[in-house]
């Protein structure tokens, strides 16, 4: 739990951050004007002054937890197994009659799907469509409540807290989408049919009523689309693909703001729905959003001069873990697992990129994506992992995903990313279960050794 109340608070505070983090209201202002418009020369060129302004700081964390000593000996494949049939206990003992949002139990059945690559039938289908159509009752569609402020279609909603609500599992989005909805209702609706009818859910994080721009449904919102995809690719349930396509539909017209972070959640569901559709007009979407938020905001040695590109800063005189290319430049994003929040999205859409046949592209974004991964692994092999909570389970999804869609595909190995995963395991946090369920999942789909398989290949 307190996991998600922090990464909410970080997520839906971002455009609140002192100058520090993001620089001055004027540079905001800018910046958050450029990406509205799609203008990613500007978005370069204000992000590059940022990147002078902030100098020595480049690539500092606002938050800098005490790492554990780190241990890169093997996986014991029993210990994971024993692990990971525990999970599967978990999860079929989940209560489903409250509202989760996908990062909570739907993401304990995405690793099933994984799993599902490896192993038969693990978990009774009947119980892994449950917990799906769980989730697809959250998400705001034409049928499910009247759009009487003519909003977006396709959001998964955040469920907004009811005084005599038991659901305390959700508490910490509860109060979130209570916040939310109490300053801006136009935001908000009741569902009227469904599982969850007659309760009121947060369904937009932007538009003219808002002050100001942010992007809190987002890092859901990614989660939820690789769920109904992998629900419609293993369970075969129409109603699944309908749910990922209006969720992408939603993404497309969600724009980018500030926090690079939420921009890299709508790629990776982006990447996920052109992986399986081959949509054009989802790919150049998807492209747009690299080339004016997330791309522009890591930290690049492109001549290796061991100079910040854009600046004259070198990598040495920086916090030893921004000292190599692939750190985000601000204070946000510069810490391990929101990094690895950005790995994730450059992973997805280079894969979708390879896959579909989009090769100049892809080579194109390579780069940034190795930067960003050899980066988050160093700093895992030299200094250790941050405590169990604190993003532990992005920063493992990210490496086991970059080994699955680039090792396994390639037939390549990077030993440091290897090695991290090691350490992530050694670590002791994914083998409680629980949230960590996906990232067993992808161990699982990893110790197999079965050949990698595109969305759209499946």
């Amino acid at each position: 739990m307190q996991y998600f109340i922090l990464l909410l608070i970080l997520i839906f505070s971002a455009l609140e951050n002192s100058s520090a983090q993001f620089g001055s209201e004027l540079f905001k202002s800018k910046l958050q004007t450029a990406l509205l418009n799609g203008d990613s020369a500007i978005c370069w060129s204000l992000i590059t002054e940022a990147k002078i302004e902030r100098g020595r700081n480049l690539g500092q964390a606002n938050s800098e937890p005490e790492l554990k000593k780190p241990d890169s000996s093997g996986i014991d494949e029993a210990s994971l197994d024993k692990c990971w049939n525990n999970a599967l206990d978990q999860i079929m003992a989940f209560d489903l009659s409250c509202p989760q949002t996908a990062t909570e139990t739907p993401a304990s059945i995405l690793g099933v799907f994984y799993a599902q690559f490896a192993q038969n039938q693990l978990i009774p289908k009947e119980h892994l469509k449950a917990i799906g159509l769980m989730l697809e009752a959250q998400q705001f569609n034409e049928k499910r409540a009247i759009n009487k402020n003519g909003l977006q279609f396709g959001a998964f909603g955040l469920c907004k807290k009811d005084k005599e609500d038991d659901c305390h599992s959700l508490e910490s989005v509860q109060r979130l989408a209570t916040t939310i909805c109490k300053k801006y209702p136009e935001a908000c609706l009741t569902f009227t049919e469904g599982q969850f009818a007659g309760r009121e859910f947060l369904v937009a994080d932007q538009g003219n009523f808002f002050e100001k721009w942010d992007a809190p449904l987002a890092y859901h919102q990614a989660w939820a689309v690789e769920e109904m995809i992998h629900g419609h690719l293993i369970l075969q349930d129409s109603i699944f693909y309908k749910s990922a396509m209006l969720a992408s539909q939603w993404c497309m017209e969600e724009k980018p703001v500030i926090n690079q972070q939420a921009a890299a959640k709508l790629v990776w569901a982006l990447a996920a729905m052109y992986d399986l559709t081959g949509d054009i007009s989802i790919r150049d979407k998807m492209t747009k959003l690299l080339n004016t938020s997330i791309l522009p905001s890591i930290l690049m040695d492109r001549n290796e001069d061991r100079i910040v590109d854009g600046t004259n800063f070198l990598y040495d005189s920086l916090v030893s873990y921004a000292q190599i290319p692939g750190r985000c430049w601000d204070a946000v994003n510069a810490n391990s697992w929101n990094t690895a929040n950005i790995s994730t999205a450059l992973i997805n859409a280079y894969a979708a990129l390879r896959d579909r046949g989009d090769t100049q592209i892809a080579y194109l974004l390579k780069p940034y994506l190795e930067a960003t991964l050899n980066n988050i692994s160093r700093e895992i092999n030299q200094f250790g992992t941050p405590p169990t909570g604190t993003g532990f389970r992005d920063l493992s999804f990210a490496i086991f995903d970059a080994l699955w869609k680039i090792d396994r595909s390639e037939n390549v190995m990077h030993q440091d990313w290897q090695k991290s995963a090691r350490i992530l395991w050694n670590s002791g946090a994914l083998q409680t279960g629980g949230i960590y369920s996906v990232n067993l999942g992808q161990l699982i789909r990893l110790m197999s050794q079965k050949p990698y398989r595109a969305r759209h290949k499946f």
